[in-house]
């Protein structure tokens, strides 16, 4: 099977039966915004992530080792107040579920192309693009695109830590005190979790785990 044909049957088949979704588990309860996005020439390939008004959140994404592995990365984390708002409100102030939007598609061979979703009160909208002009959807866009980055730098510790690459761990512990430092991460407060797990392995050395539980706090008190 081709990679395309293999990447797509893994987000048409797998994700409703592995990933319990904050929209699914509690379906109707609150509105719901769905981000997704797929590049082939990217690393990763596909991402979603899931929101709903209460801050619940999912994101889910496919590397490109899902294609010899089989697993795709998710991680189910707790929206900032002021992330929530600014989709939210973005959202309903812009009349998403109302309005037309002016949009072209292209080709995921050739740029990313994203789907935009959003149901509330038995009303729901989606839209498929690859550019837009509409300046709430091109701002809910940046907003999703800069959560995406920050969680893959989380999945890309997570993987270093989970090969036993003390190198590696380090170069990423780096990278994310640095983007931290200039303000380049949004919702880092989903990675205490994984650094608190880095923080507490007695296998690495004293100054990675130190590192890591620095980088703990710093992201756990960020308002």
């Amino acid at each position: 099977m081709s990679r395309l044909g293999t990447l797509l049957l893994l987000v048409c088949v797998q994700a409703p039966s592995q990933i319990p979704r904050p929209s699914e588990r509690r379906a109707g309860q609150f509105p719901t915004a769905v981000f997704t996005s797929v590049f082939w020439a990217a690393d990763p390939s596909y991402y979603s992530i899931t929101v709903d008004s209460s801050g619940a959140a999912t994101y889910r994404s496919v590397p490109d080792s899902v294609l010899h592995t089989g697993v795709p990365y998710m991680i189910a984390f707790k929206a900032s107040e002021r992330t929530t708002k600014a989709i939210f409100g973005l959202l309903n102030e812009s009349g998403f579920l109302g309005k037309t939007l002016a949009h072209s598609t292209s080709s995921p061979e050739n740029e990313p192309v994203h789907t935009l979703s959003f149901r509330q009160y038995g009303s729901s909208k989606l839209i498929t693009y690859s550019s837009t002009k509409d300046s709430a959807v091109r701002q809910l866009t940046s907003i999703f695109e800069r959560i995406a980055g920050t969680l893959e730098l989380g999945h890309d510790l997570a993987t270093a830590h989970n090969s036993g690459a003390p190198d590696r761990i380090s170069a990423n512990l780096d990278n994310l005190d640095r983007r931290l430092k200039l303000h380049l991460l949004t919702e880092s407060q989903a990675l205490a979790a994984l650094l608190r797990s880095v923080a507490a392995d007695k296998t690495l050395e004293p100054r990675l785990r130190r590192q890591a539980r620095d980088l703990q706090e710093k992201v756990t008190g960020l308002p």
